[in-house]
């Protein structure tokens, strides 16, 4: 069997570049042919850059807010040099992988010429609408039966959202494609319910694949690190806000010390292009790993705490949806990690986890998850809509 993985486009986000070298390594454990489908973001349309204009100026000399008028020109431009470290990451890891394909079409003359018996659509938020260049090609519109025959799987799959995006026209043809899936898994369980009330169809709550590896597996990407635990307090957060400095200066004075940052200012397109770079995937990891505690807002943050058994604690981020982050704390009894007011944060540090059941439940959410992904792999029957059981 020949198996195609689809998911978000790769640039600098660690998660999204992990979960896509884990989901391969998986695979490949398992003698499974794989390929790394290489959608890319659509090309842009001059056109853009006209109709922007106005916004643009609007922004800076109006609003007065601190950002370049072609804002996605400059990111543009820059990305090569801020995603210099990411791109050799996944040059070198994620792989085999397709030509660069950017839309339907290509993806459909891909699958073909390289005989695809399967496709895999995750993980990640492959189903958010406002994070694809494409939301049907994440559910396979390409897929013509009469042009291809192709087994049909989703795997860890999220919305992202807690509320639901999707328009009535794209919920209603996203229904539609996903009843010809073999095998429908997700990543939250609120996912499970938002696939039935919304597209009729069941699902299973499944892991992240990084959860599917094992530590080892990442600690053998870094030979040439040490390994020893130090007395480091990291932070690996995404978005800025009062609360959060309030969450630094309450640990900084707990601990008596300084937090170090890992993450750059990737995202912010004022900054000095060297403060943007992005640093190694390596680099992400290792800090992680060697860490006294992390605090984070990033799922992949936490998952990864988690699995280096490295004390954690999250920072409840309503904007970037708090059910994925309930719905993994409380796979591995860890709602006290979560923070979303000074109360919770002496809560959280008080808190002790217990390694020993942690491991435990991974070991046999691990076991379940990697069932499914190889049980779909060998289905023959298409999934029947749950709204017809």
């Amino acid at each position: 069997m020949k198996v195609g993985i689809l998911t978000l486009p790769l640039h600098t986000n660690y998660g999204g570049n992990l979960q896509a070298y884990a989901l391969i390594n998986v695979l490949k454990k398992n003698n499974i042919d794989v390929v790394f489908l290489d959608r890319q973001r659509n090309k842009y349309n001059p056109l853009r850059y006209l109709i922007s204009l106005p916004k643009g100026v609007v922004k800076k000399y109006i609003l007065r807010k601190p950002a370049p008028i072609f804002d996605f020109l400059k990111a543009k431009l820059e990305y090569d040099q801020v995603s210099i470290h990411a791109r050799e990451f996944t040059d070198h890891y994620i792989k085999p992988k397709s030509a660069a394909l950017y839309n339907g079409d290509d993806l459909l003359r891909e699958c073909q010429n390289l005989r695809l018996d399967a496709i895999i659509v995750g993980s990640d938020q492959v189903w958010k609408p406002s994070y694809t260049p494409d939301i049907y090609n994440y559910f396979f519109d390409f897929a013509d039966p009469d042009k291809i025959n192709l087994k049909r799987i989703s795997y860890a799959a999220s919305f992202g959202n807690d509320d639901w995006k999707y328009t009535d026209l794209e919920t209603q043809r996203c229904a539609s494609l996903l009843k010809k899936f073999s095998a429908i898994s997700v990543r939250e369980d609120l996912a499970v319910t938002q696939c039935k009330e919304h597209f009729a169809v069941d699902a299973t709550h499944v892991l992240d694949p990084t959860l599917l590896l094992a530590a080892e597996d990442y600690l053998s990407l870094l030979t040439d690190k040490g390994l020893e635990k130090t007395s480091t307090v990291t932070s690996y957060v995404l978005d800025n806000s009062d609360f959060i400095n309030t969450v630094f200066a309450k640990v900084s004075k707990s601990f008596a010390c300084k937090i170090s940052r890992l993450n750059t200012r990737t995202e912010e397109l004022n900054a000095p292009i060297e403060e943007r770079i992005a640093p190694p995937v390596q680099d992400w990891l290792h800090g992680i790993y060697t860490a006294k505690l992390l605090i984070t807002d990033s799922f992949h943050g936490c998952a990864f705490a988690i699995l280096f058994n490295v004390p954690f604690i999250v920072i409840g981020n309503e904007r970037r949806g708090i059910s994925r982050f309930n719905s993994l704390l409380n796979l591995f009894a860890l709602q006290a990690r979560m923070v979303k007011s000074e109360s919770d944060i002496t809560r959280a540090l008080n808190h002790t986890i217990d390694w020993h059941d942690v491991n435990a439940r991974l070991s046999v959410s691990k076991e379940e998850s990697l069932g499914f992904l190889l049980t779909a792999l060998d289905q023959k029957t298409e999934l029947t809509p749950s709204s017809q059981k």
